[in-house]
């Protein structure tokens, strides 16, 4: 039948151990049920195979225009930022929509490792405030400058453009970096 029906069939037949290397055709051709279902695979997988079907999903999501691709790139992002952060920077550099852009950023945000960290302290910096002060979020669990610091607390009180659930993460690390924490908690969960 048609190359996608073949595809199918070939990972239909494949054995357990040879699917996620057999789902490669379905993923470059934007399949997002073969998508998904490698996202779920590869959860739980650390190895070398899961990593390079992750790649291939999120690099086949990003080429993507259908509204359902979306919500697999930002899973796989966030599956890879932990396991790769130099490979989000790389499409970060390469990313031409602010808003895949954003959501590779928000990637480096969460993936909360040494690793991530270390690749978003070597960002450059990004074209828009919003994105930037994204960067910022990324780069603030590590060592901040004192303008850094009055960027992130400025990012949190509304003026970075963040997302309010970025703005929540941003003002909870300024406080922290600030060395304010312990005498805003009080404030904040008193009534």
């Amino acid at each position: 039948g048609p190359p996608f029906h073949q595809g199918l069939a070939d990972l239909l037949v494949s054995p357990p151990e040879s699917r996620l290397a057999a789902s490669r055709d379905l993923v470059s051709r934007g399949h997002l049920p073969t998508m998904a279902w490698v996202i779920r695979t590869c959860e739980d997988r650390d190895d070398d195979a899961a990593v390079e079907a992750i790649t291939a999903v999120l690099d086949a999501s990003l080429a993507s225009n259908r509204s359902g691709a979306v919500d697999v790139m930002v899973t796989a992002a966030n599956l890879l930022a932990v396991r790769n952060p130099q490979a989000i920077a790389d499409r970060i550099a390469e990313a031409d929509q602010p808003v895949a852009r954003a959501n590779l950023l928000r990637a480096l945000v969460r993936a909360n490792t040494e690793e991530a960290l270390a690749v978003a302290q070597s960002l450059p910096e990004q074209p828009d405030r919003s994105l930037e002060s994204i960067a910022l979020l990324a780069r603030a669990r590590g060592e901040l400058d004192d303008a850094q610091l009055r960027a992130l607390g400025r990012a949190a009180a509304g003026g970075g453009r963040l997302p309010p659930d970025l703005r929540l993460v941003a003002a909870w690390l300024y406080l922290d970096r600030s060395n304010a924490l312990d005498g805003a908690i009080p404030r904040i969960i008193q009534p």
